[in-house]
């Protein structure tokens, strides 16, 4: 598979580059608290002692018209602290349902920003901890925690404190999703910001994985078309061959392989669909990042991308999300199906091990076990007549009905790899049809033999008659070939063979001449007639 990958180079503080497909995205002017980056991912200790924090940076939520929720981020991600008693919401609430006690003790120069009084009653969310930290996290740059409470209701803060509480726990069902809890009904559940700036690492980790998974669907859904194409032309040519032969047995064959090739079709289409959305996908991630920030550049011409821009922030989450749950619909259309892609490659180079023995030269035909064909080298492949088998094909569902290889040595490699399987899976024999005009042949496995026919009189000729001087040219091609090399056993010629891999058909001949009891009888029908 290929490996798409891009490059994040780190240009110093605060400022970064993102280069995607060769266009370069300039990442800057990043406002966050220094303190957050080395504690991304950690717990953060609960903050005892906030005078420190008050000099700094006073009056937190004070004035609400001040807050101006989804115009800049300053956070990108959080994670669970505790299930406290928050004194902050209890005597720092200077504009909720606390503003009697604020007013009252006025111990503190913060205050906490309620969600629902600064959202809209229209634009707001059924309540999650997700729906929670989008809003405090634009609320300002001093805002570090964000609390629930009661299941539908969120508060930000730029610290909590933990107060003496009672037994209760967390267990306030979200009310935007019934398999999170938001908060309890006495207490609060405490979430800690921080500001990681990894968005952009995120969006080459989106990519990358859209892209490979890409290929994967592309692989996938190339492999399955040709393999309908490929099918489907060569069923309803044996099936057309077989009916006007009378052949029943190579009829059923031709079914199985256009049933087959009406299957991959199923496989290609789905495969397909989600190849088009990855792609899709992917060029947004890249798209976005390029046009979501406007016309702005920096020194040297290079669009910037402003990740404090909340709608920036938003698009491109949204697109990261869409992306990885893309990557794994393709996991669940097109993984089952990578490794029948891959054996469907029937390239002249498919088989690295280019000097090993043929394959092929394990196999027989089927009229070598058949003491009645005299007219017939048994043992050579370019000599033996046309035959076909019936039986039981493998069970697995890769191969069950057949699948296009480019001659008779890819068929016997590929039930090479299942002659060692057990059971239903173990190939002994093959079933292999390729007219002359076809650049791929058709390969069925069979695990046993029920049935044999073979043609006294071969192959038909373009016209389908039998004999004639095409058929002389045949005979005399093959007499040439054996004369040159006899003890060659090639299939590359044939158009209809049925071939067994001698090792493994011990006492077949019997099971062919015995009708005793007991005896699995394989009938064998002599046509004569040319297929």
């Amino acid at each position: 598979m290929r490996c798409l990958c891009l490059i994040l180079l780190a240009l110093g503080p605060g400022i970064s580059a993102l280069t995607l497909q060769g266009k370069r995205v300039d990442r800057v002017n990043v406002a966050a608290n220094a303190t957050l980056s080395k504690d991304c991912w950690k717990r953060r200790p609960v903050i005892h002692h906030r005078s420190a924090f008050l000099e700094k940076h006073p009056g937190h939520g004070f004035d609400e018209k001040d807050v101006a929720p989804f115009e800049l981020v300053y956070m990108d991600g959080y994670m669970y602290v505790d299930c406290v008693k928050d004194g902050l919401k209890r005597g720092a609430d200077k504009h909720g349902p606390g503003k009697p006690e604020y007013e009252e003790e006025h111990s503190t120069n913060v205050s906490i920003v309620w969600y629902d009084r600064i959202v809209p009653k229209e634009d707001r969310e059924a309540m999650t901890p997700a729906v929670c930290f989008n809003f405090c996290r634009t609320v300002g740059k001093t805002t570090q925690f964000f609390g629930l409470v009661e299941g539908r209701k969120c508060y930000c803060s730029p610290y909590f404190i933990q107060e003496a509480g009672d037994s209760s726990q967390c267990d306030a069902v979200c009310e935007g999703d019934n398999k999170q809890m938001c908060g309890g009904m006495k207490k609060q559940g405490i979430y800690a910001m921080h500001f990681c700036d990894r968005l952009a690492e995120h969006v080459e980790d989106a990519k990358t994985a859209a892209d490979l998974s890409h290929s994967l669907c592309e692989n996938v859904s190339n492999a399955y078309l040709f393999k309908q194409e490929t099918l489907q032309a060569l069923g309803k040519g044996l099936r057309a061959r077989a009916g006007q032969a009378g052949d029943t047995i190579t009829n059923v064959h031709g079914a199985s392989a256009s049933k087959e090739g009406s299957e991959a079709y199923k496989v290609h289409s789905r495969a397909l669909a989600v190849q088009l959305d990855l792609g899709n996908a992917s060029e947004k991630l890249v798209s976005d990042a390029l046009t979501d920030s406007g016309d702005a550049k920096d020194d040297e011409g290079h669009k910037e991308w402003d990740l404090q821009d909340a709608d920036v922030v938003k698009g491109l989450e949204k697109n990261i999300a869409v992306a990885k749950n893309l990557v794994k619909e393709a996991a669940k259309t097109c993984g089952p199906f990578e490794e029948g892609a891959f054996a469907l490659d029937t390239t002249e180079n498919a088989d690295p091990d280019v000097d090993d023995v043929p394959h092929i030269q394990q196999y027989l035909p089927i009229t070598y076990w058949i003491e009645d064909d005299k007219a017939t080298d048994h043992v050579n492949m370019t000599g033996a007549l046309a035959s076909t088998c019936a039986g039981i094909n493998l069970k697995d569902e890769s191969v069950t009905n057949g699948f296009p290889v480019r001659d008779a040595e890819q068929c016997a490699e590929v039930c090479d790899t299942f002659s060692t399987d057990g059971g239903g899976n173990r190939c002994l024999a093959f079933e292999y049809y390729k007219p002359a005009d076809e650049d791929h042949g058709l390969c069925i496995m069979l695990n046993d033999i029920k049935e044999i026919s073979y043609y006294k009189k071969d192959i038909c000729g373009d016209e389908g008659e039998s004999g004639g001087e095409e058929r002389s040219q045949g005979l005399r091609r093959r007499m040439l070939l054996q004369k040159k090399d006899a003890k060659k056993r090639s299939a590359s010629d044939k158009v209809l063979l049925c071939a067994a891999k001698f090792s493994l058909m011990t006492g077949f001949g019997l099971r062919l001449k015995s009708k005793a009891a007991g005896v699995d009888h394989v009938p064998v029908n002599a046509l004569d007639r040319c297929f």
